[in-house]
């Protein structure tokens, strides 16, 4: 009984030494008072994995003894951003938008917003979303992601984002001396 005990303490002690993600929401962003400078400190993770194919299209064709030969070629591009991957906030597009990267690559973002049907967190926004399919511009250029890539949202470590620093001065006044 005691070793038991001693295993389950020692699990809990290592479990607390490591990252407590926490869903990034819009009450967590509006409590802290961040700015758009102070959450480029702050290390986002992606909550699931967040599929983006790319499809091209290329007809060939060629006409021989009075026929057509249609040759399709169908390329698609896949990208997998993974459940966990680290991202860092580029800019705030507008209000409640945060324009994330995970990749080296600025032009290689995504855009979140807070979403109040899923309590405030920010969700992977898109151009526009059907049933199946959320239409999203990445890299300069169009891509489809999953309705499974639609309920990803940003998550942080609270602990390390709490460290954050930030300073608020409100101006006195300045009265005419006469």
């Amino acid at each position: 009984m005691k070793r038991i005990l001693f295993f389950g303490l020692v699990a809990l002690f290592i479990s607390s030494c490591g990252t407590q993600l926490k869903p990034f929401t819009q009450k967590m962003y509006e409590e802290y008072g961040w700015s758009e400078r102070d959450l480029q400190s702050v290390q986002f993770y992606v909550s699931r994995d967040i599929v983006l194919e790319k499809k091209a299209m290329d007809n060939i064709t060629s006409i021989k003894d009075g026929k057509i030969k249609v040759i399709e070629d169908k390329v698609i591009e896949k990208l997998v951003i993974k459940r966990g991957t680290p991202g860092s906030l580029l800019f705030m597009p507008k209000e409640n938008r945060l324009a994330v990267s995970f990749d080296n690559d600025n032009n290689k973002y995504l855009i979140f917003g807070a979403s109040q049907k899923n309590q405030g967190k920010f969700m992977l926004f898109a151009k526009d979303w059907d049933r199946n399919r959320g239409v999203m511009t990445y890299d300069g250029q169009t891509y489809y992601t999953t309705s499974a890539s639609a309920m990803a949202y940003l998550m942080v470590d609270i602990r390390e984002a709490a460290k954050v620093k930030f300073s608020n001065e409100v101006a006195p006044g300045r009265k005419v001396i006469k």
